[in-house]
């Protein structure tokens, strides 16, 4: 009897000491626990992510970042609701007037292209872009001979030589909407408003003939005084009482002419929003304007603060 209560005492404390080292190392195996496979990255303090919905969620799930000891994540380009972003760059814009556009007014006439470039301020909110800009445009033409939309072309008369030092300052507002597509990509289309001031000199002069020539008069005294070849003396026209020679400045509104120093800037538009990264944005637009068909390019850094993690 003694034996077995001697095996019983021992087998008891086998168990007790089983039962301490497995207390004891409890706490150990929870510090050796591997690290999380994801690092959460703390929200805006005033964006829910319960109220972001099933996008932010699902956005956030599926980028699953590698361990970042200071929680960068510039690529991350998902922009919460009800949140505000800025975007500050600048822009390019080509207009296209068409040969056949202006042949409605004149005949002649050539394909005429003008350049615009500026600044802008992309304010950004729930897909809804504000974009205020100040931009420089220039509408220079070189030296182009148009005909008379209703004369006969035969005739010097009916011809004028035109060129063009105009450029102006516009201030604009662009309100587009964007339908996101793929991940940093999304579909943009809305409307162009604004006004803008023009200066600088529209030269038109009138011509003549020389052998198979179009001559611009420098003096109303050049070419032939009459017939088909003549263009250069006030008995050869009848619109206008002021000759058009030597570099003839059509006077606009603050000469009292009826050339306008101002102009509206309306135009529908649509294009492509690409953002590779938290802080910067391309957009590709093309439009339809006063000043012809419009394509533009504009690139604009990102204001946006990337999260830190908690310590």
């Amino acid at each position: 009897m003694a034996g077995w209560c001697s095996v019983g005492v021992v087998a008891g404390c086998l168990v007790l000491l089983s039962y301490s080292d497995v207390a004891n190392a409890a706490p150990q195996a929870e510090a050796l626990k591997p690290l999380p496979s994801r690092i959460d990255t703390p929200t805006d303090a005033n964006v829910d992510p319960a109220a972001a919905g099933p996008r932010a969620r699902a956005a956030d799930a599926a980028f699953v970042p590698e361990r970042d000891p200071i929680g960068e994540r510039p690529i991350d380009t998902y922009e919460y609701p009800n949140k505000t972003y800025y975007f500050l760059g600048a822009r390019y814009r080509l207009s296209v007037m068409p040969a056949f556009v202006l042949n409605w007014f004149m005949r002649h006439a050539p394909t005429i292209t003008s350049n615009t470039a500026g600044i802008e301020l992309n304010i950004r909110r729930n897909g809804f872009n504000v974009v205020p800009a100040l931009s420089f445009s220039e509408y220079g033409i070189h030296n182009v001979f148009i005909g008379d939309v209703s004369g006969d072309l035969n005739e010097a008369r009916n011809w004028s030589r035109v060129h063009s030092t105009i450029k102006g300052v516009f201030a604009t507002v662009d309100l587009l909407w964007s339908t996101p597509v793929a991940r940093h990509v999304d579909i943009e289309y809305g409307l162009g408003v604004g006004a803008g001031f023009t200066f600088g000199n529209l030269n038109m002069d009138w011509v003549y003939r020389n052998g198979d020539t179009l001559t611009p008069c420098q003096t109303v005294e050049d070419g032939p005084a009459e017939g088909l070849d003549a263009g250069c003396r006030s008995l050869n026209h009848q619109a206008t009482s002021k000759p058009h020679v030597g570099g003839y400045v059509v006077p606009d509104w603050m000469r009292r002419g009826s050339l306008p120093n101002a102009m509206l800037w309306l135009t529908p538009q649509f294009g492509v929003r690409l953002k590779p990264i938290k802080h910067l944005e391309a957009h590709l637009t093309t439009g339809v304007s006063l000043t012809g068909i419009w394509v533009g390019l504009s690139v604009n850094y990102g204001f946006e603060q990337i999260p830190k993690l908690e310590k």
